[in-house]
């Protein structure tokens, strides 16, 4: 790193996850007339599909600005999320069409799939101080984190990306200052990150 410590590099990430506020709607059901072969496709807009996704909320009494699921690698935002993102010029995002259905059979309107296109490589699995385990092809995969880091020089730049292998939501101050007003979210800074 040139004139900045790691630490100060890293001060200016979060990963964006759930509130876990009970009170937001959330769903564990997902449909798709198109096949689908892994989730990890849309999150990483690797698949964009043609025909609407069908997304069935089972839990909560009220929409918030971010629907979460069981299904992790699967993210649905509102129209003001897309709309500051898009105002703001914050790149290496987009969307698919979805149509979310609430429990008594009425549509949600005004949400959309959310895919991101940032990337910065793998998880650094020291510095994150990750304990591993090893798949057949000798893939080491993290059963535990205590914080969350990746090799900055494989960071492209982009306000919103993601990791190798993952689906965690990334994001940097600046797209956390623009989302103040968003609910339904809960932004941790990468060094805080517990897995």
């Amino acid at each position: 790193m040139n004139h900045i410590s790691d630490k100060e590099f890293f001060k200016q990430f979060y990963y964006v996850g759930s509130s876990w506020a009970t009170q937001y709607y959330r769903f564990s059901t997902l449909e798709s007339e198109e096949d689908i072969q892994d989730d990890f496709e849309l999150f990483r807009g690797e698949f964009t599909p043609k025909k609407p996704i069908t997304i069935k909320i089972d839990r909560g009494g009220r929409a918030a600005d971010f629907i979460w699921g069981g299904r992790v690698s699967v993210n649905i935002v509102s129209d003001k999320v897309v709309n500051i993102l898009r105002e703001n010029q914050i790149k290496k995002f987009t969307t698919y069409p979805v149509k979310v259905v609430l429990e008594n059979g009425e549509r949600l309107e005004g949400f959309h799939g959310l895919s991101v296109l940032g990337r910065a490589g793998p998880i650094d699995l020291v510095r994150s101080r990750a304990k591993v385990v090893y798949r057949d092809n000798d893939t080491p995969f993290p059963l535990r984190m205590n914080g969350l880091y990746f090799h900055p020089e494989n960071w492209d730049g982009s306000d919103i990306f993601t990791l190798d292998e993952t689906s965690y939501l990334l994001i940097t101050q600046k797209v956390l200052n623009f989302l103040k007003k968003v609910k339904g979210f809960e932004a941790v800074p990468l060094s805080k990150f517990q897995y």
